[in-house]
């Protein structure tokens, strides 16, 4: 999967995307949304409505590939979470280990609480270990 998702990504851009989506239905058997920075300029409320969508998507089988600069939603909502460099994949993890572990691409809440803290990477997260800490 690591492979064949830096391969989708060094061949992306808008006119491939349709091509993409059928290559993730042929290799996986499932139905694919390929999502280009879907966040971008909607306020909280509207991303949560948007999570929704997405956990709805998820639920029907339908797999989720999203482009994304925006780290606080992908902390709280990916499955997965990696990063790419000069066209290749560099790291691949879960969220609470991709945040937690990155000093520079990380969440406002990780950079807040890390001395503190480990592994606490969303607002939720901080206020969990602060109720059992503190």
């Amino acid at each position: 999967l690591h492979a064949k998702l830096a391969q989708f990504f060094r061949e992306l851009n808008r006119s491939k995307e349709i091509a993409a989506i059928k290559r993730i239905r042929s290799d996986t058997g499932q139905r694919g949304r390929l999502l280009d920075e879907p966040t971008k300029g909607i306020d909280s409320f509207f991303k949560q409505q948007f999570a929704e969508i997405l956990k709805k998507l998820k639920e029907r089988g339908v797999t989720i590939i999203m482009v994304s600069h925006d780290v606080e939603f992908c902390a709280k909502y990916a499955d997965l979470v990696s990063m790419f460099f000069d066209g290749s994949v560099v790291t691949t993890n879960t969220p609470n280990q991709f945040f937690s572990r990155n000093s520079f691409y990380t969440t406002a809440a990780n950079r807040m609480s890390r001395h503190v803290f480990e592994n606490a990477v969303n607002n939720e997260d901080v206020i969990k270990l602060c109720k059992e800490n503190l």
